[in-house]
């Protein structure tokens, strides 16, 4: 199959299943059979969380690699290409690999979040991995991750999102995300969790919770024996709080070697998450609970770049304060949200608003990083922006 050929096909596979969404994990199950049941090979790690999966995810994975076992990460969405959503020992999967894993995967039924979590089984398990790191799609219930059997099990915040699928109160939504749990198996909960502690003891896991069997502050992280400083690269406490619960989820899985830990910290990069460069900080923050704790880390006005996706206009209220200017990019997505529409509602909040086209976009964005100063927030949709974070600065970077 040339390049080509395997855009054509991944084009396809999104036109025919975007926005489906089966709340049961029969499509997952019938694709792992089909493929000899590679989930069952593997020692797995599940993360769900409203926010900060994405982090925890990839703290877990670089902790585990920096203790020499070779790895697997599964994370969504991605920026610009599928291969990102698939990482082996760090580095995103090759078009080669990824081709021939969508011959053996795809049976032309599977909705998308059944497919991509299949594709990972199925080359994490051919390729081998140790450890293979699961971020959880949406919820986690009915998610496909949850098809697997993860020796640790992670949440990392609960806040209102996605409604429409989890519920209209937190305890719903809460219970949603907690069902990733196995009893009698490491639950670990983030830091602002406690409000779900009987939740969380009804599923019969063990609970591993900040304050008594783990503990975090702005500086450091202890879980077992571990102390791990906080790297001046994680500079959004949103994202430490994130990075944090991987450590003590690490630690669960028994990755507690001072040294590795500490070593894994420093190395760890994720892009479009609390990412700065020069005067531009680019962030994922979608939902108002994202947006309020970002709108908290910025001390001075500054531009702001948005996208949005399936979700209201109004979850951007709570950066207002602290911005200047409001420049709206439409995303090139199914489910975005139109830019008239972003920037009516921000106008009628007050807002100084300017449409945008992905050049005008990206160019701002590069204006930025040429600063000192922070100037321009880039947020929202990565499905709107992430494609130009790597056209600025590489897909891989």
């Amino acid at each position: 199959m040339t390049t080509e050929s395997l855009v054509e096909r991944i084009q396809a596979i999104y036109d025919r299943q975007r926005g489906k969404i089966r709340r049961d994990l029969t499509g997952i199950a019938h694709l792992d059979k089909a493929l000899g049941f590679p989930s069952r090979q593997l020692r797995t790690v599940v993360v769900a969380g409203t926010n900060g999966k994405g982090t925890c995810a990839r703290t877990i994975e670089a902790i585990a690699r920096a203790h020499g076992l070779r790895t697997g990460l599964f994370t969504s969405p991605h920026l610009s290409r599928l291969n990102q959503r698939f990482r082996i020992d760090g580095l995103e999967v090759s078009d080669d690999l990824l081709e021939r894993s969508i011959q053996r995967v795809d049976d032309g039924r599977a909705t998308f979040f059944e497919l991509s979590t299949a594709l990972a089984f199925d080359l994490f398990a051919r390729e081998r991995v140790d450890l293979a790191v699961l971020e959880v799609g949406m919820g986690g219930r009915w998610d496909a991750v949850n098809h697997s059997d993860p020796e640790v099990s992670v949440v990392t915040s609960v806040a209102l999102d996605h409604q429409e699928y989890l519920g209209e109160t937190l305890e719903q939504i809460a219970g949603e995300k907690l069902a990733v749990a196995r009893r009698s198996r490491p639950l670990v909960l983030g830091p602002r969790m406690e409000a779900y502690r009987n939740q969380a003891e009804a599923t019969g896991a063990n609970l591993w919770l900040n304050g008594k069997d783990w503990s975090v502050d702005r500086t450091s992280v202890r879980s077992v024996s571990v102390i791990a400083q906080r790297p001046e690269t994680i500079q959004l406490d949103m994202l430490w709080d994130a990075v944090a619960t991987g450590v003590a989820a690490s630690t669960c899985l028994g990755l507690h070697e001072q040294d590795a830990v500490q070593q894994g910290l420093d190395r760890l990069r994720h892009p479009m998450r609390g990412e700065r460069v020069g005067g531009l900080l680019m962030d994922a923050a979608h939902n108002e609970a994202a947006v309020t704790a970002l709108a908290g880390e910025i001390s001075h006005s500054v531009d702001a770049l948005v996208s949005l996706c399936s979700r209201h206009p109004r979850v951007l209220a709570p950066i207002l304060p602290v911005v200047r200017r409001v420049y709206v990019l439409e995303a090139d997505h199914p489910k975005a949200v139109p830019g008239t529409l972003i920037s009516d509602v921000l106008q009628g909040l007050g807002a100084e608003v300017a449409l945008v086209s992905r050049d005008e976009a990206l160019a701002l964005m590069a204006e930025a990083v040429g600063k000192d100063k922070l100037s321009l927030v880039a947020f929202g949709s990565i499905y709107g922006l992430g494609p130009l974070r790597d056209a600025l600065m590489g897909v891989d970077a």
